[in-house]
């Protein structure tokens, strides 16, 4: 469990991680940055009234099933920052929230339910 956290709450870089059961509220930005290659799988989380979700950049690849994202400025970001890497990709399972607020740039990729 993440409370009034100023930066990110789990912050992972070049990372093979699995998170379960986490809940993230108020965090300054993500509530899970995944970068520099890294492969997440995260499921049964929570993240709200935080300026980020969960994203991916440089690389990373994170796969999600069940995650409630409520009242963030963003729910997913997928997109490159480091020009050694390529674009970010989520792929999301068991989505119900709408709308779906998704910040990706040209190389990066959010897959929704298959879509």
């Amino acid at each position: 469990t993440f409370k009034n956290v100023g930066n990110d709450a789990l912050d992972l870089s070049g990372s093979e991680v699995d998170v379960q059961y986490m809940k993230a509220q108020y965090v300054g930005d993500k509530g899970i940055s995944a970068g520099e290659e890294s492969n997440v799988n995260v499921s049964d989380i929570e993240v709200n009234f935080s300026k980020f979700g969960i994203a991916s950049k440089d690389s990373s690849t994170v796969k999600i099933e069940r995650a409630k994202l409520s009242f963030n400025e963003l729910d997913y970001a997928a997109y490159n920052k480091k020009s050694e890497f390529g674009g970010g990709s989520i792929f999301v399972d068991k989505y119900s929230k709408s709308p779906l607020l998704i910040l990706k740039d040209d190389i990066s990729n959010v897959i929704v339910d298959e879509n």
